[in-house]
């Protein structure tokens, strides 16, 4: 009697589930449904094959829930102990990068070194003011591949690539293209930039800087007999990645990422750069950094470049559309780079 009841036991949730018959009003793809498991947001179901399923219980309609519920009660599907973590797909999943290799005081001389490029790179022709720009990114954890460096540099003129309007945009894109956009943070236009390089360095922020056109009282000749760069105000792009300065003396230097294969970096002596010769643009922070609370304030309210595209040429000027966080300006000038730049100083 004891096996009877038993075995009525075991086989009563079968004979309840065989009892069960889908109304026509469900799915046909739920109808071999023969377990299931309902809460409030999810129900977990299997299959006649095996095959299991998670469905949102808010996706279903009533006639395939009101189903489900039914199979519930008659075998209900066991729950396992895994669990499953939502994860929200605009969270970075990198991690904020470390440019940081080297920040000590010895002997009273500060040294600051942040990391090299992962790829140190070879600039074609003149196109200096791409390829630090992607140093510059690099540094700061913004990778760019050939590819995107090809796109702004093909079809220009090696010895004159600004004249190209896809090197002009390229110069901006390689920037804005990323996402998250980098922050960067731009010189001062007043007091020692020096000491706000020194500061920028420090938090581990790369420079964007540039030796103008009295670029040989820096470097020995024979690096510049064959080499181009954009001349006049630009001169040569390059990224600053690192100091040493005695507060007492004075005396120190900067370290310059530059873009040529026989000379990938120098130390700039502090009484050399003073004469002019380096002029710092810009600092970028590095992935992943978070600004303060008044820096947050401060970038809210900052005028940013998103992108510049022509809109027709006007003799030897062009008339640009910038694209801006503060709405759209039309801009003439003889390039975009001087369209981005003029903007930039209006504002």
């Amino acid at each position: 009697m004891r096996h009877l009841i038993a075995l009525c036991i075991l086989l009563c949730p079968l004979g309840l589930f065989a009892a069960l018959t889908p109304s026509a009003t469900v799915s046909r793809e739920y109808v071999d449904v023969v377990q299931a498991r309902v809460d409030g947001k999810y129900a977990v179901i299997r299959h006649k094959t095996g095959k299991k399923e998670l469905l949102s219980v808010s996706s279903l309609r009533p006639a395939n829930l009101d189903w489900f519920r039914q199979i519930q009660a008659a075998d209900p599907l066991k729950k396992g102990n895994s669990s499953v973590k939502i994860v929200n797909k605009t969270t970075p999943t990198r991690k904020p990068k470390n440019t940081i290799v080297t920040s000590k005081v010895e002997d009273g001389i500060e040294t600051v070194q942040l990391c090299a490029p992962n790829v140190f790179r070879n600039q074609i022709g003149g196109t200096c003011m791409l390829y630090a720009r992607v140093h510059w990114m690099d540094i700061a954890g913004y990778y760019v591949n050939n590819g995107t460096i090809y796109k702004s540099i093909n079809g220009a003129p090696p010895d004159n690539p600004w004249s190209s309007p896809n090197y002009e945009s390229g110069l901006i894109t390689i920037i804005t293209n990323h996402a998250p956009m980098p922050i960067t943070h731009d010189a001062l236009s007043y007091g020692d930039n020096f000491a706000w390089a020194r500061q920028q360095l420090r938090q581990g922020r790369p420079i964007l800087a540039s030796l103008p056109s009295e670029i040989w009282q820096a470097l020995p000749s024979g690096y510049l007999a064959e080499r181009q760069w954009s001349g006049g105000k630009v001169g040569h792009q390059i990224v600053v990645n690192g100091f040493t300065h005695n507060p007492k003396t004075g005396e120190g230097t900067f370290h310059v990422v530059n873009t040529w294969e026989e000379l990938p970096e120098f130390d700039l002596k502090i009484k050399d750069a003073r004469r002019g010769i380096l002029v710092f643009e810009k600092s970028a922070s590095p992935f992943g950094q978070v600004p303060d609370d008044a820096e947050q304030e401060r970038l809210a309210k900052e005028l940013k470049v998103l992108s510049v595209s022509l809109l027709r040429s006007a003799g030897s000027y062009n008339l640009y559309k910038v694209v801006t966080n503060q709405g759209d300006r039309r801009i003439m000038a003889v390039d975009a780079y001087s369209a981005q730049r003029i903007v930039e100083e209006q504002e």
